[in-house]
Formats: structure tokens, C-alpha cells, sequence
């Protein structure tokens, strides 16, 4: 769930963060150091996901996260230089955090007038909708001036004083009843409307997640994750994962206090979201103050 992550930015290159979180028990990185040395290579030839593929292997650290903060310097010949900078972090849960970062190599012509910015989405919190490596565009919120709404997409900082950001669907907003019930949303006291579709195949190799509903139904590293589509009291509607019943399927009601939102993620049992409380190790309620943008790329 949770992790606690520094900053990672270098200018003027680029910086990205992989996420992993390995199976098994072990009090020490040492071994985790090797498994960096023997991963090292193929991080630098595929980026992100088949290196996490690699950790996810080899290393034998529970509930760690393992972040890379690397940055790609031009030299003769077009190769790059690979840097990388090691933090970890203790998890809760086997889920991520929606995460975004800063990285210019998203293009964003219309950032230029000074209303919107391109983040890089860091995690699967938020899939099927923003997948991790995707660039999408946010406008700047100004709490004074705007207001959010069910169904938007925000990025947002845990507190005032943190530079970790983090990417979630409003669920509910001040005034507002919600709770889940066996994985279902409720607002003020009526269940949300969904639908099932065809499920989604995950290629664990390349894209863990916690596990498979049901295992005789991999195929070829492939694991199919249902897929719903939600629709919200206001007409708001998108596509939400679901792995199969879990703690978090199952929650108190909560009700939103003025100045705050609820958010969840989109891939419902592989998220932190506003159903764990920051006390320990989610992101309970949202502060409008803390939000810095609305997605408005879809």
C-alpha cells in the first residue's frame, strides 16, 4: 500500500521509479543489493517493466518498495549513462499508491501557458484508466476559485510539506455518505451502478499485482482481472479492475467532512486509497488545499 518515497528528480534529465513488491521474507538488502547488480542491465534496456519483472523474481524482501531515481545523460554515439539511487520503504498491504512524477520527457505544448502540466503515472493504482508509464495532462486546481466533483481524477501531495504525489479517482466529496460493501461502492446510502465486461489480461511477468483470483486460468504468465464499469449518481462513468475479494472490500461508512474528497483507485484491490487511513499507511481523506490538479485528458 503506502510507501513512503522521497523526491526523485534530477534535471536536466529524466527520472522514473519502479515498483515492486517481492514475496518473500528477508530482514537485510543485502540481498536485494545483489539482485540490483544482476538487474541492473536489463533496467537500463527495457526501462521499467521488465526489470521489474526481474526484482520481482530474484529479490526475497517482504513489503519493501524499491524505488530508482535514474537520470540519462547523452554521450557519443547516442548511448546513455544509467544512474540510480536506491530508497526503501516499509508497505501495509499488497497494493501501490498511485504515484505520478515530474518528467519532462512527457511533451505538453499547451503547458506552456501555464494552466496544465504532464506527470508520469509511476504505478497500476489507477488502471485500467492511467496505466503506469502513461503521460497524462492535469490543470491546476485552485481551491478558492473551483471545485472538484465524483468522478474526477486529481493529483495531490499527502501533506503541505511532502513532494510525493499522488494520482486517485473523487469518489465522494464534502456532505457525502460512502462505504464498500463485498467491493461495491455506496454513496449516500445507494449502491453505484456497474457493469461487467470482458476481463483484462495482466502479463505478471511484466505487471505484478497481489495475485490472481484464480490461478488455473493463467495463461502464458497471463492473468485475467475482471472489469467493471462504474457509473456514478451524477452520470460520471469509468472502468474499474477487481482481483477478487479482499480486507478492503469491506469498510465503514464514512462521511466527508467540508474541505476534504474520498478518493479510490481504479484498480480496486491494488491501491491505497482513502478506505485506509494515513495512521496506517494510507491516504484516509484528501484536504482540497493538498489537490494541485484535475486530469483532463479523458
Amino acid at each position: 500500500m503506502k510507501s513512503a518515497y522521497s523526491a526523485a528528480t534530477c534535471s536536466p534529465c529524466f527520472s522514473t521509479r519502479i515498483v515492486i513488491f517481492p514475496p518473500a521474507v528477508h530482514n537485510s538488502m543485502l540481498r536485494v543489493s545483489k539482485t540490483f547488480v544482476s538487474c541492473q542491465q536489463q533496467a537500463y534496456l527495457s526501462r521499467m517493466p521488465k526489470s521489474a519483472s526481474c526484482f520481482s523474481r530474484n529479490s526475497r524482501t517482504i513489503l519493501q518498495t524499491i524505488a530508482f531515481s535514474h537520470c540519462f545523460f547523452p554521450i557519443l554515439g547516442g548511448f546513455l549513462d544509467l544512474k540510480f539511487s536506491l530508497l526503501t520503504a516499509l508497505l501495509t498491504f499488497f497494493a501501490l499508491p498511485a504515484l505520478a512524477e515530474d518528467i519532462p520527457q512527457c511533451g505538453c505544448p499547451v503547458c506552456l501557458l501555464g494552466n496544465h502540466h504532464m506527470w508520469v503515472i509511476s504505478s497500476d493504482a489507477m488502471a485500467p484508466t492511467l496505466n503506469r508509464g502513461d503521460c497524462a495532462r492535469a490543470e491546476y486546481f485552485d481551491p478558492a476559485t473551483q471545485s472538484v466533483d465524483a468522478g474526477d481524477v486529481i493529483i495531490f501531495k499527502l501533506s503541505q510539506n511532502s513532494d510525493q504525489k499522488f494520482v486517485f479517482r473523487v469518489a465522494a466529496t464534502a456532505g457525502d455518505t460512502v462505504k464498500m460493501n463485498e467491493g461495491r461502492l455506496w454513496l449516500n446510502g445507494q449502491v453505484v451502478t456497474s457493469e461487467q465486461h470482458e476481463p483484462v489480461w495482466f502479463d505478471l511477468r511484466q505487471r505484478p499485482v497481489p495475485r490472481c483470483r484464480d490461478i488455473s486460468k493463467i495463461e502464458n504468465g497471463h492473468c485475467p482481472v475482471d472489469r467493471y464499469t462504474e457509473t456514478l449518481p451524477n452520470g460520471r462513468s469509468y472502468e474499474v479492475l477487481d482481483l477478487g475479494s479482499t480486507a478492503i472490500d469491506f469498510t465503514g461508512e464514512y462521511h466527508i467532512p467540508d474541505g476534504y474528497v474520498f478518493v479510490l483507485g481504479d484498480h480496486r484491490d491494488n491501491a491505497t486509497d482513502s478506505r485506509v487511513p494515513q495512521r496506517v499507511g494510507g491516504i484516509g481523506f484528501v484536504p482540497l488545499e493538498n489537490i494541485i490538479g484535475i486530469f483532463t485528458d479523458f
